[in-house]
């Protein structure tokens, strides 16, 4: 709780209170989608390589709406600050903890579709690389916290539905790419570079005693960006 409490403060409330001040001043609405390759998955299927054969997809998929504001800017560096929420869905058929959610039945059970819905504050230092009248080209390097707040379950049979609603730090990622901007509509590919996020109870076993809760793990995950600059 102390380190979701901290990394709120950090990513979250303080850069707020500088975006309240720059709201005024540039604001930019974007939505976005990535894929991720699917790691390892709870349960004996714990690798890649042992997927079962009607595994649906080998990849997660991430829905992001957000909005920026400017809080520095010169010719040819700026930086962003934004708020907005995400969520996160994979499907694949695992067991799963379902008394992570409440269920004191000792029944197995096997997922559907997990979704995560996170308030995410994403950071994005800008460099602009060429620039026109009205259009530019731009290197990107957003670093996102995500913290979720609510765990929805649906099983595979579509029978069962799970929900556990909470606050709780995700992970930090760190993404680099290319952004493109044309009169006020602008458009970034992004590729994740780094990612620290902690140990889903539901998707993974529980981490031993003394064993660390959080892990750096990089899965390639890619984002394509459409945002609308007012």
């Amino acid at each position: 709780m102390k380190r979701t409490l901290l990394a709120f403060l950090v990513f979250g409330a303080l850069p707020t209170a500088f975006f309240a001040q720059s709201i005024f001043q540039h604001l930019e609405l974007n939505v976005g989608y990535s894929v991720q390759h699917q790691d390892r998955r709870f349960g004996g299927a714990g690798f890649v390589s042992d997927r079962p054969d009607h595994e649906d997809t080998y990849y997660d998929h991430q829905f992001d709406v957000n909005i920026n504001a400017t809080l520095m800017k010169t010719k040819v560096f700026h930086i962003l600050f934004g708020a907005g929420y995400s969520r996160f869905q994979t499907r694949y058929t695992r067991d799963f903890d379902a008394d992570y959610f409440g269920d004191g039945f000792d029944i197995i059970h096997y997922s559907g579709r997990y979704n995560l819905h996170n308030l995410s504050f994403i950071n994005t230092n800008k460099i602009i690389l060429n620039s026109a009248k009205n259009k530019s080209l731009s290197f990107i390097m957003p670093i996102r916290a995500d913290f979720t707040f609510d765990k929805y379950m649906v099983t595979h049979d579509w029978y069962e539905h799970f929900n556990k609603f909470l606050f709780e730090f995700n992970k930090i990622e760190i993404y680099m790419g290319l952004n493109g901007q044309l009169d006020r509509f602008t458009l970034s590919l992004l590729y994740r570079v780094f990612n620290y996020q902690k140990i889903d109870p539901v998707l993974f076993d529980e981490p031993d005693p003394g064993d660390s809760k959080y892990e750096t793990i990089n899965f390639y995950k890619l984002m394509l960006n459409a945002g609308y600059v007012f």
